[in-house]
């Protein structure tokens, strides 16, 4: 005999089955929503321009000197003959009747000498053959747009976008710099729709900071488009050396850009093509009195803050310095112009200061750096100085007695924090009759067989004194050079040094 369910037992069947039906359903909707997130989004056939966020233009930023908390996340110089396979999309929104798209073409820009290409958004294929640089001619009905990411700034602090543009086209005719959550719809971060400066480049560069820190953000997408309604024998609009910036994390974080839909980290070690070794520079002198530029941070150790900037004031009949400060402890950070030296023999010196004097203050001479010639720096600075001849100075106080001693070190790679690594050449050793509170000239004499003879000089008037010799030979075809500053322990979080000329002849 079968029995019979009670009431209270067929009211937990029906909650039971309830519930069952309830959690499949729920899991259906979660699998749903999954799918959703990782399907590959529609094809673009249609720039579809919406309000949104938008972007701020901010005046242009030195990208060589934003500081440690700063990492770069996207770059493109147009350069390598690959270099379409990096974006996300390279599209002609036009009727088949124009069909151009970007593609490179070799022309001068006048703020980078050494740029060989640029992107040019009116071409028939990505060399641009259909476009004559001497008589270029825009047709009407262009829609080219050129697409980069999905990039993740959600943990980040801030971000930005800098890029130099030459446009030259009919009011009407815009190139813009787009943002989509959703590579559909797109609202636009900066729009030029006037010509400003005719055949010539000009940096541009945007805030994305309403975009940083927003956990509901993971996924952005970055657009150059340039859209053209009349022909006009102008040039429309290039596009070169684009890069895209994020802040975060105390310089930790480093956000994704992916070469597909979903999010992807960078490699920890960008690969980098190495280049030749330069040809041998000539005698380089700068006195800073009115520039610091080309000098920029090429080096530095982790969870470092540090101020590269211009000193305008006079001190001692000297005006105009390189003032470099680390305020976070046991960091430093080397800053070069990445110029290319003369092969030795040569003599290499600066003049420097140290501010607040405390012990363990140090800075250093750099000489004999290496450069792969990738971007410098890459995002892990793997690109440049991780070989060098270093003479570090440092400041001391025994017994109330303030004093300098000095080290010679080749250095032939950074630890996991960043911290240079390599041989000592000549051990700390204090130099005698230097007044450790003004300003010192140090110089070193690089021979061609590797010697290297060490000189430092106050401003008393009793000449400059020889300290000592070592040889080493290993980097004499490195041929940059820098200056570094570095603080001590955990008793010294802040170093302040003032350089007034450096030199190589």
């Amino acid at each position: 005999m079968n029995a019979i369910p009670s009431s209270k037992n067929r009211l937990l069947i029906l909650v039971t089955s309830t519930t069952l039906v309830l959690a499949l359903l729920l899991l259906a909707s979660f699998m749903s929503i999954a799918d959703a997130q990782t399907e590959e989004p529609p094809p673009l056939t249609k720039l579809i321009i919406v309000d949104g966020p938008v972007g701020k233009e901010i005046p242009p930023v030195d990208t060589n000197n934003l500081g440690p908390e700063w990492r770069p996340v996207f770059q493109e110089d147009f350069e390598a003959a690959n270099w379409v396979d990096k974006w996300d999309e390279n599209l002609d929104l036009s009727n088949p009747s124009v069909g151009l798209k970007w593609g490179t073409q070799q022309i001068g820009n006048n703020l980078d000498g050494s740029s060989l290409k640029s992107g040019w958004g009116i071409c028939a294929d990505e060399d641009c053959g259909n476009v004559d640089t001497y008589a270029p001619n825009y047709p009407g009905g262009v829609n080219s747009v050129l697409i980069a990411g999905p990039f993740d700034f959600s943990k980040a602090d801030d971000a930005l976008i800098d890029l130099e543009l030459l446009y030259e086209a009919n009011n009407g005719d815009p190139f813009r710099v787009l943002v989509s959550e959703n590579r559909v719809q797109f609202t636009p971060q900066l729009t030029v729709n006037q010509t400003v400066s005719g055949s010539q480049f000009e940096q541009r560069t945007v805030s994305l900071s309403q975009y940083a820190g927003d956990p509901n953000k993971t996924r952005l997408w970055i657009a150059f488009a340039f859209e053209s309604g009349n022909s006009a024998s102008k040039m429309g609009a290039m596009i070169d050396n684009i890069s895209v910036w994020s802040a975060g994390e105390a310089g930790v974080f480093m956000p994704y850009v992916a070469y597909g839909f979903t999010p992807t980290p960078l490699p920890v070690t960008p690969t980098a093509t190495p280049t030749a070794t330069p040809e041998p520079g000539s005698d380089y002198e700068t006195q800073f009195t009115d520039t610091i530029s080309p000098w920029h941070a090429s080096y530095w150790s982790e969870n470092n803050s540090y101020i590269l900037e211009h000193n305008a004031d006079c001190d001692d009949n000297r005006c105009g310095f390189l003032e470099l400060t680390v305020e976070d402890s046991a960091a430093f950070v080397l800053v070069s112009p990445t110029l290319v030296s003369k092969k030795p023999p040569y003599t290499v010196e600066t003049r420097a200061l140290i501010k607040d004097k405390q012990d363990g203050d140090k800075y250093s001479l750099v000489w004999g750096g290496s450069w792969n010639g990738a971007p410098c720096p890459q995002p892990d600075l793997s690109s440049c100085f991780n070989e060098y001849y270093e003479l570090r100075v440092r400041y001391r106080i025994v017994s109330k007695e303030p004093f300098l001693e000095y080290r010679l070190m080749k250095v032939t790679g950074h630890d996991s924090s960043n911290q240079p690594e390599g041989d000592i050449l000549i051990d700390w050793e204090k130099v005698k009759d230097i007044n450790p509170a003004g300003w010192v000239k140090w110089s070193v004499d690089y021979e061609a067989d590797g010697k290297m003879t060490v000189y430092a000089e106050d401003d008393s008037g009793s000449g400059s004194q020889k300290l000592g010799s070592s040889s080493s030979s290993a980097f004499a075809d490195n041929p940059f050079f820098g200056l570094i500053v570095k603080t001590d322990n955990d008793d010294n979080t802040k170093t302040r040094v003032k350089f007034d000329i450096f030199r190589i002849q």
